[in-house]
């Protein structure tokens, strides 16, 4: 008996959910539209070209290169054309100094 009464409030909670999707009450819950990405700069904007490396918001007349040191830790070097110099740390995404791997 008790199991008939639990089935007849699931089949009408059910019924009321569907009724109200239907009419547009509740909407259901889907998947996000996807984002539509111009490659194109729109009206009155300009795009300037982007580095070419692991520091992608870097000017791009720095050159960049990554370096190793003798215990394979890996570093980014950059370097300016007016002869400056930089040695930062290459970081994970955990913070972590990266390491390349040995053969």
């Amino acid at each position: 008996m008790a199991a008939a009464i639990i089935a007849g409030i699931v089949l009408a909670f059910a019924a009321t959910a569907l009724a109200l999707c239907r009419a547009g009450a509740i909407e259901p819950v889907g998947p996000e539209p996807l984002v539509t990405v111009y490659d194109s700069p729109g009206e009155g904007m300009t795009v300037e070209k982007q580095a070419d490396g692991p520091l992608y918001d870097a000017p791009p007349d720095v050159e960049q290169a990554v370096v190793c040191d003798r215990d394979n830790r890996m570093y980014i070097l950059l370097r300016t054309p007016q002869g400056g110099i930089a040695i930062t740390p290459y970081l994970d995404r955990d913070g972590s100094q990266r390491v390349m791997p040995r053969p």
